[in-house]
């Protein structure tokens, strides 16, 4: 399976999730800070629903902050009605979008990630495929995923998930489940509680340091 079958195969998972939820789940807070549910979706659904210029002109319209944009398109999309939002994503599932300058591991990362964000809050069990996971990983400690991660917050340490053969680094250790460590890589602060090893309270000190900034 190429990255795109993931992509849009993640999709469809999703879809089948959504589909099931009730409205209180929808407008459940999600692991994004400040994102409900219905407000992730809302998200995921933007690039198929604005396309690159669109986004290009609110990013000028926003003083070139590319979180409030990303904020601001997401909760508006996501006062559709929650059928319509599962009905885009399910018909753009084989989309081949890519932000400018980064290859298909950003929308891979970005449907996975926020699968987790909202199964996590809900307590829908959701096990993510060894090979997205590691795709995800590699993405997460590159140079690409700027964006995402910062290397301040993982110098100095080596993460080893438990269930995936994947290393990376040197330093203290930092253990979990390998789709507990891509959340944390993202930035998800309510995962640390799931990581173990001499490397955490450093990994914790400094997420939570670049949050508080």
């Amino acid at each position: 399976m190429d990255i795109w079958d993931m992509i849009a195969d993640q999709r469809h998972q999703l879809v089948a999730i959504l589909q099931n939820l009730n409205e209180g789940q929808w407008h459940t807070p999600s692991l994004c800070t400040e994102w409900t549910v219905r407000d992730v979706v809302g998200h995921l659904v933007t690039p198929f629903e604005l396309g690159t210029g669109k986004m290009l002109l609110r990013l000028i319209g926003n003083g070139f902050n590319f979180n409030k944009t990303l904020m601001k398109a997401a909760q508006q999309l996501a006062r559709r009605p929650t059928s319509e939002l599962v009905s885009v994503l399910r018909a753009n599932a084989q989309t081949r979008w890519t932000p400018p300058g980064i290859g298909p591991e950003a929308p891979l990362i970005d449907i996975l990630m926020h699968t987790l964000d909202i199964c996590h809050p809900l307590h829908i069990p959701h096990t993510i495929e060894p090979e997205r996971l590691r795709h995800a990983l590699n993405f997460l400690v590159s140079r690409k995923s700027r964006v995402l991660t910062k290397p301040d917050w993982i110098a100095g340490l080596r993460l080893t998930p438990d269930d995936l053969e994947w290393s990376w680094g040197d330093g203290l250790e930092v253990r979990s489940k390998a789709q507990n460590v891509m959340m944390v890589l993202g930035g998800r602060i309510a995962m640390l509680d799931d990581l173990t090893g001499p490397g955490v309270p450093q990994l914790r000190a400094r997420l939570l340091s670049s949050k508080s900034s």
